[in-house]
């Protein structure tokens, strides 16, 4: 029986932050949808990565589900009302290989080179796994996409670049301020998935200058962000 391989998603070259944090899904909510991906739409095998810069919905089947009926599984599961659908990409067959193939190997990042994608796409694959999501055709692809990222961060200068938002933005700082004496940094990071850039941010800045971080609650009613510092 023929099978086909497709991918649906958008990330941080197709949609604005604001929409990627609506439609971030929590754990449980990727359990429910590849649950329904089976149920509804006959797909055999599936995984979701769900990243502060991408969510996408990975799944094989002998006919794949339309690219409107994925959309309106997620906005269902995600609970938000998807109007611009033109923001989302839809690829099937080789073109899904490929694709995972860029974002294992951090080729498909916002910043080209980071690290931390290769271990969130094997979070999302061990996560299929442990739901009986993935099969031998998963398997198959996921395994070679690391194979893939290993070889990439193996044979080219891909590691010379920065590897975080946290580390470029540091960068940018020391070129901004030359005299960081006296100055205080405040980092303010979105509701769900801001979490890892905001730790990295400080992470980068703190081994830049030896500086020791400071984080603190906001205690505003109704107020979502966190704030950090690092103090001088």
């Amino acid at each position: 029986m023929a099978i086909e391989f497709f991918v649906l998603g958008a990330n941080h070259a197709t949609a604005p932050i604001d929409l990627r944090e609506h439609i971030a899904l929590t754990p449980l909510q990727q359990d429910k949808l590849m649950a329904q991906l089976s149920c509804r739409f006959a797909v055999r095998e599936a995984a979701v990565i769900c990243t502060c810069n991408r969510v996408e919905i990975y799944g094989v089947s002998s006919a794949a589900p339309s690219r409107d009926q994925l959309l309106e599984l997620l906005s269902e599961v995600s609970g938000v009302s998807l109007l611009d659908r033109s923001v989302f990409y839809f690829r099937r067959g080789q073109r899904a290989v490929e694709h995972l193939f860029r974002v294992a190997s951090s080729l498909d990042s916002q910043i080209i080179g980071e690290t931390h994608i290769l271990g969130q796409v094997k979070e999302s694959y061990q996560r299929s796994l442990q739901l009986n999501a993935a099969g031998k055709w998963l398997n198959l692809f996921f395994q070679k996409s690391f194979h893939v990222a290993k070889k990439v961060r193996n044979e080219t200068s891909i590691t010379k670049l920065p590897v975080s938002t946290g580390s470029c933005a540091v960068a940018l700082a020391h070129r901004i301020v030359e005299n960081l004496e006296g100055r205080k940094l405040l980092c303010r990071r979105g509701r769900r998935n801001g979490a890892h850039g905001g730790k990295t941010f400080l992470q980068a800045w703190s081994g830049a200058y030896g500086l020791q971080p400071y984080a603190g609650q906001s205690r505003k009613p109704g107020c979502r962000a966190r704030r950090e510092s690092c103090r001088f």
